[in-house]
């Protein structure tokens, strides 16, 4: 699909991006899939945010493939104000640990000011991942991953935590673990929203 840039207006519309699926599980350790683990926090970050008043939608809702390009046409389709890509981490050394979030680090799909708000976003949604969580904190970072690379909106990816730590693992092994991380996106996600509201 050919695409134009565009700057896309905070509106109230959300999309959350449950990374891997169907036949691309992601990263596995500690008896979770990441695919799984991102899907079931996706859904209740979903909910969370339609409680809130927001209007959101998910590249999938089940245990589907999706290619990269499917979920940035996806999110392209409704011009979302926002774009969350969920994800768990995985390191061969199981005593690494922590959260960490990403922004694209490019600028060849937003504008300058859309940039900036990926970063303050990212900001929003770590620290508030952190409090709820009480993971190691890795920091909020830039990177050209694609679904945030390649989208024309304020967009981050999101690594919860290492699916390949014990620890880490154990948070969302959980319904209550899930919940309370999905309870932090969804806040940082509003924090943004009302940040931008005052500016």
């Amino acid at each position: 699909m050919e695409r134009t840039a565009k700057e896309t207006p905070l509106n109230k519309t959300i999309v959350i991006d449950p990374g891997h699926g169907g036949e691309d599980p992601g990263a596995i350790g500690n008896g979770l899939r990441e695919s799984d683990v991102n899907l079931a926090v996706g859904k209740k970050v979903t909910g969370k945010l339609e409680e809130m008043g927001y209007e959101v939608h998910m590249t999938r809702t089940e245990d589907v493939y999706l290619a990269l390009n499917e979920r940035t046409e996806f999110a392209y389709s409704f011009s979302p104000g926002v774009f969350v890509s969920l994800h768990m981490n995985s390191f061969s050394n199981p005593d690494v640990d922590g959260t960490e979030i990403y922004s694209t680090d490019g600028v060849e799909s937003l504008t300058p000011a859309e940039k900036s708000d990926s970063d303050k976003l990212a900001s929003f949604i770590q620290s508030r991942l952190l409090e709820a969580l009480d993971t190691d904190d890795r920091g909020a970072k830039q990177n050209d991953f694609y679904v945030i690379d390649k989208n024309y909106t304020r967009s981050v990816l999101i690594e919860m935590g290492f699916i390949s730590n014990p620890e880490d693992a154990a948070i969302f092994k959980t319904a209550e673990g899930q919940d309370e991380a999905a309870a932090a996106i969804a806040q940082g996600i509003h924090d943004f929203y009302k940040w931008k509201s005052n500016k």
